[in-house]
């Protein structure tokens, strides 16, 4: 329920309850009304008969245009106050629904050919002591894509995506071959380079996992909500199972207008 329909509704229960506070506490006895006679009365209630003041209690159990009155009193305010449970919950269902249902946009790791000989082969690339920490020429790449799990559609704006000894440094961007994702909907794949070779010496601290050949990226895109998610990423290679694996993802999100 709107806002300005709530406080329309309890001024209405004040004006009510006003109401029924007058009609209990008013007089019986009508100005246009012949009093009646002494004598004509009964004995058990003549006070009130000859118009005598009528107390409260009195005047709500006998008067059935009170008890009415209040009963309305009553209504009227626990309408308001269901309204405006009812008013919060879809509140809370509105604000919910953008988490529950956005776009969900990830990376997905296709395929990191030959990296582990790559590596290997880097350890003894070099057997110069005083090349250990000389680049070797050549570079490997990786290939992904990008994945929407959410359950609305999601418009990609940029993508970046870097690989090498961590912390990498520069992303460069990429460009996108599919802009829109539906739910459930993957890209066509994306490929990462290394902008320079392994050392000797990276080679060996990788193989030792006291470095890390880390693949590390951004995504941003929007959702049907026109909020902007950045959602950073962060791959290592792991020797051991000879592939990626995921070490780090988060989703940040600017909603719109700020």
């Amino acid at each position: 329920m709107p806002r300005n329909q709530r406080v329309y509704m309890t001024a209405i229960a004040f004006l009510v309850s006003a109401a029924a506070l007058a009609v209990m506490t008013a007089s019986p006895t009508s100005p246009f009304q012949t009093p009646p006679q002494v004598g004509s009365c009964p004995s058990c209630c003549a006070a009130q008969c000859l118009g005598a003041p009528v107390g409260f209690r009195e005047r709500l159990v006998s008067d059935p245009v009170a008890i009415f009155t209040l009963l309305l009193a009553l209504g009227t305010f626990w309408l308001g106050f269901i309204s405006n449970k009812a008013a919060s919950a879809a509140k809370a269902a509105a604000e919910a629904l953008p988490i529950v249902e956005r776009a969900y946009v990830y990376p997905v790791v296709v395929s990191v050919v030959g990296m582990a000989e790559y590596i290997d082969e880097s350890t003894i690339y070099f057997l110069n002591p005083d090349q250990i920490d000389k680049p070797r020429p050549e570079t490997r790449d990786i290939a992904f894509k990008i994945k929407n799990y959410g359950k609305t559609p999601a418009i990609l704006k940029s993508v970046f995506a870097g690989l090498g000894v961590w912390p990498i440094g520069a992303e460069i961007g990429l460009s996108i071959p599919e802009a829109t994702l539906g739910p459930m909907d993957i890209t066509s794949d994306f490929t990462a380079a290394m902008q320079v070779g392994l050392t000797r010496n990276q080679a060996k601290h990788i193989l030792a996992y006291e470095a890390h050949l880390g693949f590390s990226g951004t995504i941003v895109f929007d959702d049907i909500w026109g909020n902007e998610n950045t959602t950073t990423f962060l791959f290592v290679w792991d020797n051991e199972i000879k592939r990626m694996a995921l070490r780090g993802v988060e989703t940040k999100i600017k909603q719109k207008g700020e």
